[in-house]
């Protein structure tokens, strides 16, 4: 019987601190207790527990836990979810001005072409004697 009192006293300690019943059956076990009365005391704690209403520190400190963090959580998603937004608009401000760039990339592909940079521009009044013409060096998108 003393067995019995001082085995169901280690349920206690062991369910209060968290630790689930195949742990508790294990080290009950190691001791050399019975596996039949490991497992009847094991019940019989739990049903205590149950009706007594008690919670096992790692669940209330698992609630805690959780507040904290659940909190942090949430204002760092809205930080992230604030600087995937500025980001977005930048690459679509980036874009716009690459799309502006390659349109007016091509109008002066299409401006040297028909010679009227030269003649607006004066680029075309000193001529380097190794550069090719008739080459087109910038590829429209």
């Amino acid at each position: 019987m003393s067995n019995s009192v001082a085995a169901s006293d280690v349920i206690r300690s062991m369910m209060r601190s968290g630790f689930s019943h195949d742990e508790i059956y294990d080290v009950l076990a190691g001791t050399g207790l019975p596996g039949e009365q490991i497992q009847l005391l094991i019940d019989r704690v739990a049903a205590e527990f149950q009706e007594a209403k008690f919670e096992p520190q790692t669940s209330r400190l698992g609630v805690e836990v959780e507040k904290v963090f659940s909190g942090a959580f949430e204002g760092l998603q809205h930080d992230l979810f604030e600087r995937i937004d500025s980001v977005s608009r930048k690459l679509e401000l980036v874009r716009a001005e690459l799309e502006k760039l390659g349109m007016r990339v091509v109008e002066l592909q299409t401006l040297v072409e028909r010679g009227l940079l030269s003649s607006v521009s004066g680029l075309g009044r000193k001529r380097h004697p190794r550069v090719d013409r008739g080459v087109n060096l910038i590829k429209p998108f």
